[in-house]
């Protein structure tokens, strides 16, 4: 994830509760402490389901990413969210019948294309 100016590593890990948990790096005491997550992924929260499957895409060329969520309700969530600024600007959501046990964002071929559609809101279909 990036941090201001670089890139920490971090993990996500979703559990039997409706929330996604972020484990960060301690690189002095070399391990893993749990950290809000809403601190590096405001898109992350507020979830009434436990979550399936979680993809995060950042945008090339910009400090911006796409995250995508299924839950074993049927919650889907979109969000286009802003990393520097930890800001989501946009979240789109649908609720499915049955469990989203896959959702993946696909890239664009192309930095043109990116840009192109940028202006546009992002479209998505379970």
């Amino acid at each position: 994830v990036q941090v201001g100016d670089q890139l920490e590593t971090v993990f996500l890990l979703s559990g039997n509760d409706p929330a996604i948990h972020l484990y960060k790096e301690n690189e002095e005491l070399h391990q893993f402490e749990e950290q809000p997550v809403e601190n590096l992924f405001p898109e992350l929260t507020n979830l009434t389901s436990s979550v399936l499957w979680l993809d995060v895409r950042n945008l090339p060329g910009s400090s911006r990413r796409l995250s995508a969520l299924g839950c074993q309700s049927g919650y889907v969530r979109v969000a286009h969210v802003d990393q520097k600024n930890r800001e989501i600007l946009q979240t789109w959501t649908v609720l499915q019948d049955g469990p989203i046990s896959r959702v993946i964002v696909f890239s664009l071929s192309s930095p043109d294309a990116l840009n192109f559609y940028s202006a546009f809101t992002f479209p998505f279909v379970v």
